[in-house]
């Protein structure tokens, strides 16, 4: 059975033998860093994040801003502020817009100096183009389900990190179909807190409220399989004490995907300003 010859290799051997002939090297074979060229084939663009002080300042910063941003948001503004993610939530929206200005400005700490070291005039360089980004990605948070998508990644993610401390849903939640499962079948077990991604601020009273309280509720309306247990290992607790849970919960992952998007805006907007700069 014969095999086909591998051009490529034909290829290589080719100029191997054209460059012992002249002993001339490629002249495209210079030297160069580590990475790939862009389009202008004038700078080599480096893979990676290298951790030079500018860099490590951008991230220190955004990190500290996400950090400052969530606990504001979380324990400063009212409830009813952040569940009303809609254009007539002015006063929401206007501290939301100062927002989505100011972080896209974080990304000009990665471009305060030019080629030779001399510091820009920043504010003067961009002062249209970073408050021009951040305000179309504040009119990106009102398309319905983007803030909602980030609730149930990040948000959800940081709900599970919790959930090592206090146990999350499974600390709550039983159920008719799954007690009997695992009474008789040992090896069986349950996890209640994927079920977390189905409450937001807008459904998760509503969901409560169909949810049965206690394995006995005298409300014939709650037809729920799904029943809140309120005996728990640190005691007796009651339903509010359940719906305040949830309430937190929630408003967390709210406060998540809000703040996501803040992030996403500054490094969208650092690799705008980057293009501006090459």
């Amino acid at each position: 059975m014969s095999i086909l010859p591998n051009p490529f290799k034909m290829l290589d051997l080719e100029l191997e033998k054209r460059m012992k002939a002249t002993g001339d090297k490629c002249n495209k074979c210079d030297d160069k860093k580590e990475g790939f060229n862009n389009l202008k084939k004038d700078k080599p663009v480096i893979e990676g994040f290298t951790t030079t002080p500018t860099n490590l300042l951008f991230v220190g910063t955004l990190l500290v801003g996400s950090i400052i941003c969530f606990i504001a948001i979380g324990f400063w503004f009212p409830i009813e502020s952040i569940k009303d993610i809609s254009i007539k939530n002015t006063r929401n929206n206007l501290y939301m817009l100062f927002l989505f200005i100011l972080f896209p400005f974080i990304s000009v700490i990665l471009h305060t100096e030019d080629d030779n070291h001399q510091e820009l005039k920043i504010f003067t360089k961009y002062w249209f183009h970073i408050p021009l980004f951040g305000c179309l990605m504040f009119g990106l948070r009102f398309i319905p389900g983007l803030i909602g998508y980030f609730e149930n990644t990040v948000g959800h993610l940081i709900f599970l990190i919790s959930t090592l401390e206090d146990g999350g849903l499974n600390e709550w939640l039983r159920s008719d179909n799954f007690e009997a499962l695992t009474t008789h079948n040992a090896e069986i077990t349950t996890n209640f807190n994927p079920l977390m991604s189905l409450f937001n601020l807008e459904n998760y009273d509503h969901i409560i409220d169909k949810m049965r309280i206690g394995i006995v509720d005298k409300n014939k309306d709650n037809t729920s399989d799904f029943y809140v247990s309120l005996v728990r290992k640190d005691g007796i607790k009651t339903s509010k004490d359940f719906e305040d849970y949830i309430n937190n919960k929630v408003i967390t992952k709210r406060v998540s995907g809000e703040v996501t998007l803040l992030v996403i805006t500054t490094l969208l907007s650092a690799g705008i300003i980057k293009s501006f700069n090459s």
